[in-house]
């Protein structure tokens, strides 16, 4: 039988940062990047999508805010 939980991520903050400043700076498309950083790919283009989108920032991310406040502040 399945478990109920939900799976806690596994992927370093910092792997994240590199993996949406590779694909901002187009060296590197959301599966490469993904694949290269050890970072989940739906992940990586939902912060990428964000980040595109300032207003529904703390709308979708209520939780993550950390993560994407530092992403903001090393990408921007």
């Amino acid at each position: 039988m399945p478990s109920k939980g939900i799976k806690q991520h596994n992927w370093s903050e910092n792997n994240m940062l590199e993996a949406v400043k590779a694909v901002q700076s187009k060296r590197m498309g959301y599966l490469l990047a993904a694949k290269t950083f050890s970072v989940p790919r739906a992940t990586l283009f939902r912060y990428c999508q964000i980040l595109k989108d300032d207003q529904n920032l703390r709308k979708q991310t209520r939780k993550k805010t950390n993560i994407i406040a530092r992403i903001r502040a090393k990408a921007g």
